[in-house]
């Protein structure tokens, strides 16, 4: 297990007037096995959550998931060219999300380096919104 720094910046709705961006910050472990490198972390703070919420991160060779796990929850599976469907489970109530992933781009050495997720994503019959994911894995 190593300790590491990472840095997500997500932007929004990329091809639209509405573009919006987020960036957190944030310090965790990660772990690896044959097939797969895993980043644990707290995002409780983040998502300004009363009670403990722990994000995941798993990338391998030709996927990434990112999952949370708290009073929010959710999985989000990313492969290129396949349409995923999950459930979004937040205080306010549960929705569906679909999404598409157009590319994964992945620079990792002992998985420290860079990840990117770019997809489109649905909720409910709402239209499809393109986002990007860019993440950054430092050492401690």
């Amino acid at each position: 297990m190593k300790e590491v720094k990472l840095n997500f910046k997500t932007i929004f709705d990329v091809d639209s007037e509405n573009r919006d961006t987020m960036t957190f910050y944030t310090e965790g472990t990660m772990t690896k096995d044959r097939n797969s490198i895993v980043y644990t972390y707290d995002e409780t703070k983040i998502l300004g959550s009363k009670t403990e919420v722990i994000g995941q991160l798993e990338v391998g060779d030709d996927f990434v998931t990112r999952s949370i796990n708290g009073e929010e929850s959710y999985i989000m599976n990313f492969r290129e060219g396949v349409v995923e469907r999950s459930l979004y489970h937040t205080p306010e109530g549960v929705f569906s999300t679909e999404i598409t992933t157009q590319n994964i781009k992945t620079d990792l050495i002992d998985g420290i380096g860079n990840i990117e997720l770019e997809y489109y994503i649905r909720f409910g019959g709402s239209e499809s919104v393109k986002n990007i994911i860019s993440i950054s894995v430092d050492e401690m």
